[in-house]
């Protein structure tokens, strides 16, 4: 996979740091949710083995995305993967998290 491209999307509650390998595309681009407390680059490794595009987003409070709340899952993190979803026109995608 190529090297990594930092990019962001407007978010709900401002911007999204994402890190994208690849050129997505509207179907089939493998989205990666880090696991609490952590950041996109966590992907990095998994990101370079993978032989399709990829984005790895950095939820609100974490890595370069800004201290702006709230910090749940519905309400907040969701929104934040889904506004990456609707930013970069992917129409579906393969998603995978840690936790």
């Amino acid at each position: 996979m190529t090297s990594r491209q930092s990019r962001t999307v407007d978010g709900p509650v401002g911007p999204i740091a994402v890190d994208v390998f690849g050129e997505p595309t509207a179907d089939g681009t493998v989205v990666l949710v880090h696991p609490i407390n952590t950041a996109a680059l966590v992907w990095d490794p998994v990101a370079e083995l993978l032989d399709r595009p990829v984005v790895a987003l950095d939820l609100r409070g974490h890595g370069r995305s800004p201290m702006t709340g709230p910090f749940a899952i519905e309400g907040g993190w969701l929104d934040d993967v889904v506004a990456v979803l609707d930013g970069l026109g992917l129409n579906s995608a393969h998603l995978a998290g840690g936790s």
